[in-house]
């Protein structure tokens, strides 16, 4: 591991160099650079990656997830991250019930994926459901307030109940038939969330 850092560093360092070098050189020795983190062993260990992962510090922690997602979604080998940090995650947890819950790396990474990946699929998704609650006649006047306490005296609780339920099908309607349409990349998120602990503890899951 330190003999990987070593190298790393170096090539860093050589970076520093990039506003004097020629736009080939500059983009060559980027690749190498991304070669090099994005590295994978024979059993598909992230060596770099995982030993960035143990001496970055907390602080920035953010900015390495951001660098590492894109990195290794460029090369195509997303899943290969998200599965080694996971199980980095599932090994040093205390208990099931805390896993993916602290300030981590892992958690992180997840977070990126999910705002950057998520952002258009729900944007699409609940936007046109979102225009209607919004805009539509129909439902102008329509209350989703459940709480009794909080009721205008002219509302119905049982009638505000039936409007959230008739309002909550529809967007659980649209989530379900848009399956197709989830990103890759979460669904990569999401086999791992389910894999990786399930192979490690088998009958937590």
């Amino acid at each position: 591991r330190a003999t990987f850092m070593e190298v790393l560093t170096k090539i860093l360092q050589q970076g520093t160099e990039f506003d004097t070098l020629a736009e080939t050189v500059l983009a060559d020795r980027f690749e190498r650079l991304v070669e090099l983190v994005t590295m994978m062993g024979d059993q598909g260990e992230l060596p770099i990656a995982m030993a960035l992962a143990n001496v970055v510090p907390c602080s920035q922690w953010d900015e390495l997830a951001r660098v590492l997602v894109t990195l290794f979604d460029s090369r195509h080998l997303l899943y290969q991250l998200l599965w080694n940090m996971f199980s980095k995650e599932v090994e040093l947890a205390d208990s099931m019930q805390t896993l993916f819950r602290g300030n981590s790396l892992a958690s992180k990474i997840m977070t990126f994926c999910f705002k950057v990946y998520g952002a258009t699929y729900l944007q699409k998704l609940l936007d046109p459901l979102l225009r209607i609650v919004i805009t539509s006649a129909d439902w102008q006047h329509v209350s989703f307030e459940v709480d009794p306490t909080r009721l205008e005296p002219s509302e119905s609780l049982e009638e505000n109940q039936r409007n959230l339920l008739q309002m909550t099908e529809k967007f659980f309607h649209a989530i379900i038939s848009s399956s197709s349409e989830f990103p890759p990349q979460l669904r990569s998120v999401c086999h791992c969330l389910y894999q990786v602990p399930k192979n490690s503890h088998p009958s937590m899951v």
